[in-house]
């Protein structure tokens, strides 16, 4: 029961976090002109922090793949992509069957796998491992999403295309997802070390089983 429990919160935060931003000052080379998912800052009416601007989005991908591990937060992806194309508006933009049109569809379509591959980086302590895991999501989720916008608005055989919308949603981002990555899977590491240090200890002491603080991977 608990375990569902995670994964209901975790579907919610990540329906929450559609409408975050969070700005920081080394996450863009310049000011961007479009937030990563082609949302333009004059559009934007989600919460705001700092002074550059990236979803929020792409964190609870990574911590729901962490402290879930894939099938768990595998579900709580499903659940969320589910019940946006079902009709409630939970993504960006809305909701429904018709968000498949939407530009910007990949990047979400891809937030399932990309949390499986967390997941199974990240089962255990180490900070490379982590680290891995959360890159290869980021990098599935902005590979295919790219892909999935070039297709949408046609312009895959295009080269000015591929270089506009690679550095528009991609590149000019990379620095500072990279930097936020590092410092997210050194937190999510740290913290698994320290819940185990701490229920090592309880065992020591009381002797019987106890139960993490974390879910399970």
């Amino acid at each position: 029961m608990i375990q569902l429990l995670f994964v209901l919160l975790f579907t919610s935060l990540t329906a929450f976090s559609a409408f975050v931003a969070i700005k920081l000052p080394f996450l863009a080379w310049g000011m961007p002109k479009l937030l990563p998912g082609a949302e333009s800052l004059y559009q934007w009416n989600g919460l705001v922090f700092g002074s550059h601007l990236v979803s929020a989005q792409i964190l609870m991908v990574w911590f729901t793949g962490a402290l879930l591990g894939p099938r768990r937060g595998g579900l709580a992806m499903a659940l969320y992509l589910g019940i946006g194309l079902g009709g409630l508006p939970i993504f960006t933009n809305g909701g429904g069957f018709g968000y498949l049109s939407q530009p910007t569809f990949g990047y979400l379509a891809t937030f399932l796998p990309a949390v499986i591959v967390v997941g199974l980086f990240a089962r255990d302590q180490r900070f490379g491992r982590t680290w891995l895991g959360f890159f290869w999501g980021f990098a599935l989720i902005y590979g295919f999403g790219l892909v999935y916008e070039l297709i949408v608005r046609q312009q895959f055989f295009s080269i000015s295309g591929w270089l506009h919308l690679g550095w528009v949603q991609v590149l000019q981002f990379l620095p500072g997802y990279l930097a936020l990555l590092t410092l997210v899977a050194f937190v999510v590491a740290s913290v698994r070390k320290l819940d185990a240090a701490y229920l090592g200890w309880k065992q020591r002491r009381l002797g019987d089983d106890q139960e993490p603080i974390l879910p399970s991977a």
